[in-house]
């Protein structure tokens, strides 16, 4: 029975026209004075400048930050204000090079909460509310992460991520500084570029992002925070192997690769007359089953080799 993927990808399509509007805003945006004080529970902010050039050191001290990371565990809110109404989600990252991800989030609705996790096989979206999923062949660097909106995530496995933002703005400063979680962190600020946003990345003193401000003009407002930051810290391999429940509906479209174990590695299985050996297979219907049930059932299979990347 077909399953309807609507309401998921609609989950989907939200934070990704999101991303959309962080990378591609039009119109004309400016520096505060001074860094805003932030009343905000974990929060705190103080006055200061610096130039342009230190300003673009520290991004690229960002940006070597996060290259060098191998793991992270952490907490995650963003709050994304628009007119008079929030929308908050929060939830825990749980990453680790080079693509293992395992992302909760979770809102005031229902149907706000995802879950996704990455493996070297593939990418998962999963929401609990409907019971259904999408997966799809995970990017090898880890770039699906992008998907979710998390841009502290994003820049873990993707660093080049925050070079896209400084190309948005014609200015950038150290506008002050801020505690998030008790640690100080500088308050990078960019603008002045086409589009009317306004970007603060709040930097901690190990150089990894701690959270990221989006001013994005109208009233529309992202303000994302990662606190009980734990860089390096070791993640159990379990973490990675989560999956949806075996209840769960896929999504039509859904592709979900499967392992290959060591025994159909054998070169003497290719042999020409040899009869093909059994190995998981999935149909365009997504339906997951093994290459002899396929034979059994039909006078002639069609093996199509797909390549991703």
């Amino acid at each position: 029975m077909p399953v309807n993927c609507a309401p998921c990808l609609r989950v989907l399509a939200r934070w990704a026209v999101i991303m959309a509007a962080l990378l591609t805003a039009s119109g004309s945006g400016q520096v505060p004075g001074a860094a805003r004080a932030d009343n905000r529970e974990g929060i705190q902010g103080a006055r200061g400048s610096s130039s342009s050039e230190a300003a673009d050191a520290l991004l690229e001290r960002c940006i070597e930050a996060e290259r060098r990371g191998q793991s992270l565990h952490a907490d995650y809110r963003r709050e994304t204000r628009s007119g008079g109404s929030v929308t908050v989600l929060q939830g825990t990252f749980q990453l680790r090079k080079p693509n293992l991800a395992l992302i909760r989030l979770r809102g005031a609705m229902p149907d706000e909460q995802m879950i996704y996790r990455s493996d070297a096989l593939n990418f998962v979206s999963y929401r609990p509310a409907k019971n259904d999923y999408f997966s799809r062949p995970s990017d090898a660097s880890g770039r699906d992460v992008q998907t979710t909106g998390c841009v502290e995530a994003a820049a873990f496995f993707d660093p080049s991520l925050l070079k896209v933002y400084r190309r948005q703005g014609e200015r950038i400063a150290i506008a002050g500084a801020h505690k998030i979680d008790g640690e100080p962190c500088s308050d990078l600020v960019i603008s002045g570029g086409r589009g009317s946003a306004t970007y603060h990345l709040f930097i901690g003193p190990d150089g990894l992002l701690r959270g990221m401000r989006t001013e994005l003009g109208a009233g529309l407002t992202i303000d994302s925070r990662v606190t009980r930051h734990r860089a390096n810290a070791p993640i159990p391999q379990a973490v990675f192997a989560w999956r949806p429940p075996t209840s769960a509906k896929p999504s039509p479209g859904s592709i979900c690769r499967l392992p290959i174990s060591d025994e159909l590695l054998d070169p003497a299985l290719t042999e020409v007359g040899r009869a093909a050996p059994n190995f998981p297979l999935s149909s365009v219907g997504s339906e997951a089953a093994g290459f002899s049930g396929f034979l059994r059932k039909h006078r002639l299979v069609m093996l199509n080799f797909w390549g991703f990347g």
